[in-house]
């Protein structure tokens, strides 16, 4: 640009030099920088050129409209209509001044309405609501009116309630969140108005959501408030508040043997329905934890009696319920029983066993009579060297018997020892098997081999299982070749086609059958059905036809190779084929389509009536169940008891039942929730409250899977699929709540627990991380990487916020995630991510594959902040907006493919780190920093929690 037409004013000069550039060059900035000063000059004529020049229609359309405005107002002199009150307001919008332009609106031009439109335009309703009351009080409750009308047609009803509530309507405001599923919102609303407990209709309507959600403490308030006590009671020891059901329960009876009788029943349902835990807290607060020792010494739960008495008893007490019981125990030969017992009540010789260890426990022990008891003691607390001594005390026990017990608890975590402890007992062929159930095949071959030979070809046929399970067939069939099992290699080919349709009939049919073929030929020269060299090519053409829906054609191709197969002697070749066209015929001809000769040519596809009824079994399909079924079927139905409670969706009860099932039907209850509750319900981005259906979730996966009420918190192993999603679509949920810290940590541990990959464990890392100050700007800057497995417009909202919050120093940054961010809005309103440009993010490994929902989860007064901020920002030509490099032209935050990442920040690792015992690092300086803010306690505190959990102790002796 000419800078010194610039510099003397010479604006006309400086556009007609910018003309004469043309196209060659980029002059947008240019223009950009010529329009900012046109504008301070009150140029719009040459203000719209320069907008039209860099091609911004909308600017240069609003300008243009300002113009014509301005000649209408000034009778055809721009320059004096440009002093006109709403030319001046329309160039305050255009600024992004909204209280100017309501002051020359409403002071200069006299015509408030104006501004109130304009508030309304841009979605500023409170300032609206405001300026009526002070300029039109008569249009304050239309403007009021019209504020909930777009609060409730956008669904958003949280807020609707919450504008309700301020204007003094709390009773519509309960209705309002009765109808948004927000039961507690409204429990708590109506709870602190008690006007409102006298409209019988409207508490009766809140208590019925309440109970049916089985927020049950809520519920117990409300009771309680309405003066129905014994309900209230009840409901707060459903919501295990046992304290405050005690205490009612003494407040509302005086009488203390009355307060008893009222425990004593609460207690004894509990112990009915086997809620033990809720049995053993109701009863002890009542002082009659003795009934309740009881109650577990009958149903054979000992061990929880011994706990609960050695807690609330006195040893006197204990001693006289336990003594005769442990020798009661002994006289009917139950000895592990019995042992327990005296474990339990302190048996002094034990305990003087267990300080002395050795020889000298076991001479002590045979002298005072109890070799045979100290024995079993000594392998249940793993005392090795006291059993070994024992056993040839008389203690009823052999080497070899505490060798095989050493080996099994030492399998689990140090399976090298157990393998010599095996050996020692002289049963390699436990140790083959250990190796065998943790998929070391290799390492159980060479054992069998060198220690239990007759073992090899089980090891063999293990291995090989294991190689066609992955897709490895080169593998299996060496390995089955090894155990003299070639017929098994034949068979497993020719089950493979039954998988195959349609296209996949082209070529790995084909392959299958010619692979087949090879291993009939080679091992099995009497075995092996010839292919008629016809038919192959009769398979291909029937797949083309297929590919192309041309059923008929494909139906009556694979009739053609069925007799042809026949006729060459491939006789199970040609049942193949006949069945895959009665297959094809069945799913996509019409009956009238088929007629009598086509149906009798499938029929003669099949050998006999006999096959035809076994084959057409085999291909009976139904219809995939959406999670997995245990696979165990007891004899006394109480399998089937509790599929039926689950169909019939008493998921409560299923689970208060399931026993160790419980995480199985904690897992599918949550896939029930998932599917009844859609993702955008109650969502609130800006909110610490998290949606009702995700708060279940968590909640009934944190007591059957993190806690373990169950007795039994693992995953089966047929579970891990159902419980991989259930993590993948939790994680999407709690991503679209991200200031909700609690249920953040929550989902951490509940995944972990599930067993989630270690992306998402990692993504879920950088959420938590946000919330601790010493890392937040990293962690921002390394979590949109992971967009594709969590919502990427809450995603880029949040960290672009986290970065706006450091000031100048992260204006650069923030405007490109902000921007963004209203990008992606947009484009899941419009359903257009396809459209997404990727080029300002060249430089970075964020995802090109972002996860968006139905609709933009970034709305309403977030939305307009960060618009507005957008915009300002983009008129500032001192801040750049694109995202810087480093030395590797490259986005700081980047991690190369395949490379480790830190596990605090997401950064790539530097020279200096923290090790993990899983193998992970994080780097030291952000690992210092937030270990030192950790000793206060508060965030950083559950973030090193949660990584020690995931990742074990930081081993500092790698630092």
């Amino acid at each position: 640009m000419n800078h010194n037409a610039l510099r003397s004013g010479d604006l006309a000069g400086c556009a007609k030099y910018l003309d004469s550039v043309g196209g060659g060059a980029d002059v947008a900035p240019l223009w950009r920088q010529l329009a900012d000063r046109a504008l301070k000059n009150d140029d719009i004529q040459l203000t719209a050129k320069c907008y039209r020049e860099v091609g911004d229609e909308a600017r240069t359309f609003y300008l243009d409209q300002t113009v014509e405005l301005a000649v209408s107002a000034g009778d055809g002199d721009i320059m004096a209509g440009l002093n006109s009150p709403l030319v001046r307001a329309r160039l305050a919008i255009f600024s992004g001044d909204l209280a100017s332009a309501e002051e020359w609106y409403t002071k200069k031009a006299g015509q408030p309405a104006l501004a109130i439109d304009m508030y309304k335009r841009f979605n500023k309703w409170s300032e609206a609501v405001a300026l009526a009351e002070r300029t039109d009080r008569s249009s304050v409750s239309m403007l009021k009116q019209q504020h909930m009308d777009y609060l409730t047609s956008t669904g958003r009803l949280g807020e609707a309630g919450a504008a309700l509530a301020a204007s003094g309507d709390v009773q519509g405001a309960v209705r309002l969140w009765l109808k948004g599923g927000r039961a507690r919102r409204a429990a708590a609303l109506l709870l602190q108005h008690s006007s409102l407990l006298r409209d019988n209709e409207l508490v009766d309507a809140v208590h019925t959501q309440l109970v049916q959600e089985e927020w049950w403490e809520m519920a117990g308030e409300i009771s309680e408030r309405r003066g129905d006590s014994r309900t209230a009671v009840e409901y707060y020891a459903k919501g295990h508040n046992f304290a405050r059901a005690v205490q009612l329960a003494r407040e509302v009876i005086d009488d203390k043997e009355s307060i008893k009788e009222q425990c004593e029943q609460l207690g004894d349902h509990f112990i009915s329905t086997q809620e033990w835990e809720t049995a053993e807290r109701v009863l002890s607060s009542c002082d009659m934890a003795e009934r309740c020792v009881r109650a577990y010494n009958a149903a054979g739960r000992v061990a929880d009696g011994l706990r609960m008495a050695a807690t609330h008893l006195t040893e006197d007490h204990t001693r006289e319920i336990y003594m005769p019981l442990a020798q009661q125990l002994r006289d009917e030969g139950q000895f592990r029983k019995a042992e327990q017992i005296y474990i339990g009540l302190g048996e002094v010789a034990l305990q003087w066993a267990g300080a002395l260890g050795g020889a000298p426990a076991a001479r002590l022990l045979a002298a005072r009579g109890l070799a045979a008891l100290g024995a079993r003691w000594a392998l249940q607390a793993q005392r090795w060297d006291i059993a070994l001594e024992l056993s040839e005390l008389g203690g009823g026990i052999t080497k070899r018997e505490v060798a095989r017990h050493e080996a099994a608890a030492l399998a689990e975590e140090s399976p090298e020892e157990a393998e010599g402890a095996f050996l020692r007992a002289s049963a390699p062929e436990d140790a083959v098997r250990m190796w065998l159930t943790r998929g070391q095949h290799q390492r159980a071959l060479a054992l069998a081999e060198q220690h239990a030979t007759h073992m090899v070809e089980e090891v063999l046929v293990e291995g090989a299982r294991a190689a066609a399970e992955r897709g490895d067939l080169a593998q299996f069939e060496t390995l089955m070749i090894r155990a003299n099992r070639p017929r098994e290699v034949v068979q497993h080919y020719k089950e493979l086609d039954n998988t195959l349709c349609g296209s996949d009939i082209k070529k790995e049919f084909t392959e299958l059958w010619e692979e087949a073929s090879r291993v009939s030929r080679e091992y099995l020269p009497e075995g092996g059905e010839p292919v008629p060299p016809t038919v192959p090519p009769l398979l291909q053409q029937a797949a083309e036809h297929a590919d192309r829906g041309e059923w008929w054609e494909a139906v009556e191709l694979l009739i053609g190779a069925s007799a042809a197969g026949a006729n060459g002697g491939a006789t199970k070749l040609a049942e193949r084929a006949a069945l895959r066209a009665a297959r094809l015929a069945r799913d996509h001809l019409h009956d009238n389509d088929i007629g009598e000769q086509l149906r009798a040519a499938l029929v003669e596809g099949y050998n006999g009536d006999e096959e035809v009824q076994g084959t057409s079994t085999e291909y009976e399909e139904e219809e995939p169940a959406i999670v997995s079924q245990p696979r165990e079927t007891p004899q006394d139905g109480e399998f089937e008891a509790l599929e039926r409670l689950a169909r019939a969706g008493h998921w409560q009860r299923c689970l208060a039942h399931a026993g160790a099932r419980a995480p199985h039907y904690a897992l599918r209850y949550a896939v029930h929730l998932f599917k009844a509750h859609p993702r955008m319900e109650g969502l609130d981005i800006d909110s610490e409250d998290i949606p009702e259906a995700l708060a279940q979730v968590l909640d009934t996966l944190r007591q059957y899977l993190v806690n373990g009420e169950s007795g039994d918190s693992t995953v089966a192993s047929t579970d891990v699929g159902l419980a991989r999603a259930v993590c993948s679509e939790l994680l999407v949920r709690v991503s679209t709540v991200p200031k909700a810290l609690q249920a953040l940590k929550d989902a951490a541990a509940v995944m972990h627990v599930a067993g989630a990959d270690d992306r998402a464990m990692q993504t879920i890392t950088l959420l938590m991380a946000l919330h601790v100050p010493q890392i937040t700007g990293r962690a921002a800057r390394a979590l949109p990487r992971y967009t594709d497995i969590i919502v990427a417009d809450v995603t880029y909202y949040s960290c672009g916020v986290a970065i706006r919050s450091e000031g100048a120093a992260g204006a650069r940054e923030a405007f490109v995630l902000l921007n963004r961010c209203l990008d992606l809005a947009e484009a899941a309103d419009d359903d257009a991510s396809h459209l997404l440009d990727y080029t300002d993010f060249e430089c970075t490994d964020w995802s090109r594959t972002p996860l968006l929902l139905e609709s933009s989860c970034v709305r309403g007064a977030p939305l307009e902040d960060i618009r507005e901020w957008v915009l300002a920002v983009s008129m500032d030509q001192a801040v750049e907006q694109t995202l810087p490099e480093d030395s590797r032209s490259m986005y700081a935050s980047s991690v190369g493919a395949g490379e480790p990442c830190c596990v605090l920040t997401g950064y790539p690792l530097g020279s200096r780190l923290v090790t993990f015992t899983n193998g992970r690092c994080a780097n030291r300086e952000s690992w210092s920093r937030v270990a030192s803010a950790a000793r206060a306690g508060g965030n950083a505190a559950a973030l090193l929690q949660h990584i020690d959990r995931w990742c074990g102790p930081a081993d500092y002796t790698h630092v």
